[in-house]
């Protein structure tokens, strides 16, 4: 269940990066002024993590955000390190564009509903394993 719950985080937050991303801060209002990261709902474009944070409903220090940081910082970074560290600078480097954001984020879906399958898997092995005895 956490698995799905991340797979529609991250799907949220690809769609709020192809309806407008930014570099440089949490988000931007319509005037192109930085928005706080309790303010991100409101916002028109976001950042990669500030995406994530708007599309879990919650700050960069919850659950729901950090499931899903992670699978995006594991694809950039294969070692250990703080994700919301590992996510801005990504973002934030200048030759960063924003359908590098949105592939990223694909990718990050892909190997959450991978592993998604392969549970569902397992649980139908098991329940025709269970059947049959």
């Amino acid at each position: 269940m956490a698995d799905q719950r991340t797979r529609d985080v991250l799907v949220e937050a690809r769609d709020w990066i192809e309806a407008g991303w930014c570099q440089g801060a949490w988000g931007h209002d319509d005037e192109g002024k930085d928005v706080v990261t309790a303010r991100l709902a409101g916002a028109s474009e976001v950042c990669l993590s500030g995406a994530i944070a708007v599309a879990a409903g919650e700050t960069p220090a919850g659950e729901a955000y950090y499931a899903a940081a992670r699978e995006v910082a594991d694809i950039i970074q294969k070692h250990d390190a703080f994700c919301t560290d590992v996510i801005v600078r990504w973002n934030d480097r200048e030759e960063r564009t924003q359908g590098q954001v949105v592939a990223l984020l694909t990718r990050a879906i892909v190997r959450v509903e991978k592993r998604i399958g392969k549970a569902k898997k397992k649980e139908q092995s098991t329940a025709d394993a269970v059947s049959v005895c």
